[in-house]
């Protein structure tokens, strides 16, 4: 009996030993410090105290309702430019209520709020009944929620060779229509597979159509089949970014 009870006082003692709390290291206390003393040199530095307070979390959808601009309160972060939002109640990962606002588009484009909200969530216009129960991904800035959207797609080239086609879709109709002089057919011809090659450029960065580089410029240089080509290229080019004309 006392070999048992002499096991158990040995056992105890390595236990007791095994809970004690592992003191930091001088080290490890020197880098805390070092980083609390910047932490307090910053707020020291002229504009920190007027930088908007940031922090990122995300949130779940649990309704919308489609409402007027004026229900967004004045101090509301995002900036709300239609006459017309959604108004989207979400819950915060860390159990917070909110309510987010998104510009509901007069003109559905790649480049509107709620097209770049879809598009993050991999959520097409038609399936627009899945945002319910979404995990979007949310910013709070100075007191409110907004939603964390993706910056809409820059790109430097120019939108405006569409406009080009159209020329040129039209110069082949007056063309066949009216049999003008060969000048305006070369340059229909020749300007319009140049148009379409440097507009499905801007097209491609834009937007999520992805036209082949080679494909389409080649069949608007071919006769007759020119013509059907570039209005169903104009066709698809508007499901992609929305009206040009606009």
């Amino acid at each position: 009996m006392a070999v048992n009870g002499s096991n158990s006082g040995t056992r105890d003692r390595e236990l007791e030993q095994s809970n004690v709390e592992v003191e930091p290291t001088d080290d490890h206390e020197r880098r805390a410090e070092e980083f609390f003393g910047l932490e307090a040199a910053l707020r020291r530095v002229e504009g920190v105290e007027d930088a908007p307070a940031e922090t990122r979390t995300t949130g779940t959808i649990t309704a919308v309702r489609r409402t007027s601009a004026v229900a967004v309160p004045e101090t509301y972060p995002d900036s709300i430019e239609t006459s017309v939002v959604l108004a989207f109640d979400v819950r915060t990962n860390s159990g917070d209520e909110a309510v987010i606002y998104v510009e509901w588009p007069e003109t559905f484009t790649a480049e509107t709020p709620l097209a770049r909200l879809l598009s993050s969530l991999d959520i097409s216009p038609g399936s627009f009944a899945d945002l319910y129960g979404a995990v979007v991904p949310l910013s709070r800035v100075d007191g409110r929620y907004v939603l964390d959207l993706p910056s809409s797609p820059a790109t430097d080239r120019s939108p405006r060779w569409v406009y080009a086609i159209v020329a040129c879709l039209v110069g082949w109709g007056v063309a066949w229509l009216a049999n003008p002089s060969g000048g305006l057919i070369l340059l229909v011809w020749t300007l319009l597979p140049l148009a379409t090659y440097l507009d499905l450029g801007y097209v491609r960065e834009a937007s999520d159509w992805e036209p082949h580089r080679l494909f389409w410029p080649l069949l608007a240089a071919v006769w007759i089949v020119n013509v059907p080509v570039g209005v169903l290229y104009l066709y698809k080019r508007v499901r992609a970014l929305g009206p040009f004309w606009r």
